[in-house]
């Protein structure tokens, strides 16, 4: 049975003229070969195995034809625009093309797994978040971003400042179980603003989710209080020669930080603290300072070291592992 093919589009690079069998998904077309197919998808294997009755098949262009019920906007793209994105992420797995699904994820994980507290202050740092500069993955601008301290600033949408793909990439990347990549994604959105959050509608996050959210908000920002309490904890011992300048500049380092998060509450748990350079300036003495310092990365080795635990997941090195298996990191072959 000869299906019509007036309304539907083709797309033009999966359209092969001597390919045989035809995919349809709601108004698309592909043609493409059942031996590729098979070669990178189990589950395309398996269902292409399955000899096809004479009678009752629908075609097209002389091939047979699948329907498939995924989004159209799920298909492949050139371009690393995040929705595109997430839709081969989620079909690579849900067909098993392992290949395609390892091409996904690696565009989350360069932005979004750290091996370690050093690597994630090298990422660029503002105002906007952690990644305000990432470049890897493209979010549209119709996913509004968090509002700038400045009216002068457009913010340009990233997964680190806009609540909305965040919360796209995080269903996506739990529902392929690449839990390697949750960590960081989590302490992105506990830190976003509570009023971006709120603003989020309650289909993509819901009110479980967001009470969820706040919660370890609360933790984050005893942890942050707790780190920037070791500035006024050092310095009292006979080696600091200078205790009345030490006490002064060690509340004018505690009263730069305050004002930094001056919108509200401070959360921002892993954002460094600007110890050497402005205690030095503030006029800490060289025991006082390095003192100060040895405390405060040591705090921020311990809290990046247990984050995974923050947000019930498991520790680093099962997910180091876990990101190993995800990626076929071992795999040499370089497609």
């Amino acid at each position: 049975m000869n299906a019509p093919n007036d309304g539907y589009t083709r797309i033009p690079a999966l359209w092969f003229q001597d390919g045989n069998i035809v995919i349809r998904t709601q108004n698309t077309l592909c043609k493409v070969h059942c031996s590729i197919l098979s070669l990178r998808s189990g589950v395309f294997q398996d269902m292409l195995a399955f000899p096809q009755a004479t009678g009752g098949v629908e075609t097209m262009d002389e091939c047979p034809l699948v329907d498939l019920t995924d989004e159209p906007d799920d298909g492949p793209s050139k371009k690393v625009d995040l929705l595109p994105l997430l839709g081969i992420l989620r079909l690579s797995h849900k067909y098993d093309v392992e290949k395609l699904h390892r091409r996904a994820l690696e565009h989350f994980d360069h932005g979004m797994f750290y091996s370690s507290y050093h690597a994630f202050l090298k990422t660029p740092d503002s105002d906007l978040g952690p990644l305000a500069q990432q470049h890897t993955i493209t979010v549209p601008d119709s996913i509004p971003a968090i509002a700038s301290s400045s009216p002068c600033i457009r913010v340009i949408p990233t997964l680190s400042n806009s609540p909305i793909a965040l919360l796209l990439a995080i269903k996506a990347i739990t529902s392929v179980q690449a839990q390697c990549l949750l960590p960081v994604a989590y302490y992105w959105l506990c830190i976003m603003p509570i009023q971006d959050l709120l603003a989020v509608p309650e289909d993509i996050l819901p009110r479980a989710k967001l009470h969820w959210i706040l919660q370890k908000r609360k933790v984050l920002a005893v942890k942050r209080a707790k780190i920037l309490e070791n500035i006024n904890q050092f310095g009292w011992k006979a080696d600091c020669e200078q205790v009345e300048q030490c006490a002064s500049a060690r509340m004018e380092l505690l009263s730069h930080h305050i004002r930094q998060n001056a919108r509200g509450d401070d959360v921002c748990l892993l954002h460094a603290v600007t110890v050497v350079d402005f205690g030095r300036q503030a006029g800490l003495c060289a025991s006082c300072l390095k003192g100060v310092n040895a405390l405060c990365s040591e705090a921020f080795h311990w809290e990046w070291a247990t984050l995974p635990a923050l947000f019930d997941l498991p520790d680093w090195e099962v997910l180091n592992q876990d990101r190993i298996n995800v990626l076929d990191l071992f795999d040499d072959d370089d497609w």
